[in-house]
């Protein structure tokens, strides 16, 4: 039987150091999403393994030990998150997917101080629908991103919360076949990574939303075009960072560091 148990790493200033975490275990569990409020406030999302199926699995910070947190599920297939948000200690956001018959469809879950509850999101039609990325510039402006994908062909899907509900937002439509992994804020709108598909092959995509509307930012992937973004965000100085894979000149993948891809 193989194994797997969540892990969390610290930044101390000088060197990263392993976390003590609760490992719900046995089987294979993970975290792959995490966003601190303060030095004693933070969540980590990801999956629980139970029996032959994903559960969601939360954690919290509070400055001495991560403690798991209960969390919904829906229906009894898997479910799993993918990110999570905080902008105040009854304010957090948590995005995934859950598969309901045979097609993923989005999860999002939202924490008021008390519990976990699955929040409605937008009917995203027919095919395999997930989220992926989330970012809250506070209680009433929250945004997740994710793909709808059809005969393996994805869509890019944003989502944006106002403060009462979850709503569609609309992406340039000339982006083609694409996938938008993770979004994070600037000063003026939101930055999206991911990957667009041409000629059946993946190539980093990030594209800006400011003042004037959205703008695609120039990336090279060097030797190989051949790359996709997974993650982003923005220091202090407001200079992007995203990261990724590329397959290098040796036909293997490594890793990708792309700076200052977008105007904060």
């Amino acid at each position: 039987m193989l194994i797997r148990s969540p892990a969390i790493s610290r930044w101390n200033g000088a060197t990263w150091t392993v976390a003590p975490v609760a490992d719900p275990g046995p089987g294979l569990d993970a975290l792959s999403g995490v966003a601190a409020l303060t030095p004693r406030l933070a969540w980590a999302v990801g999956r629980h393994e139970v029996g032959d199926a994903y559960r969601t699995l939360i954690e919290r910070w509070d400055g001495s030990t991560w403690e798991r947190v209960g969390s919904p599920n829906v229906g009894t297939g898997p479910n799993a998150l993918k990110d999570v948000a905080v902008t105040a200690p009854d304010d957090a956001w948590a995005v995934g997917w859950h598969v309901a018959g045979r097609s993923y469809r989005p999860l999002v879950e939202h924490w008021n101080g008390t519990r976990w509850s699955v929040v409605p999101t937008p009917d995203l039609g027919s095919g395999d629908a997930i989220l992926t990325g989330l970012v809250a510039r506070g209680t009433r402006d929250v945004w997740a991103v994710g793909s709808v994908t059809q005969a393996d062909v994805p869509s890019p899907v944003v989502e944006r919360w106002n403060g009462s509900r979850w709503a569609r937002f609309p992406v340039p439509s000339d982006l083609g076949p694409a996938a938008i992994t993770d979004v994070t804020t600037t000063t003026g709108g939101v930055v999206l990574v991911g990957r667009r598909i041409i000629d059946q092959v993946p190539q980093p995509l990030a594209i800006v939303l400011d003042r004037t509307g959205w703008h695609e930012a120039p990336l090279t992937a060097a030797p190989s075009s051949q790359a996709s973004l997974s993650s982003v965000t923005t220091d202090a100085s407001g200079v992007m960072w995203a990261v990724g894979t590329r397959l290098g000149s040796t036909g293997s993948f490594g890793s990708l560091v792309v700076s200052g891809c977008a105007p904060a």
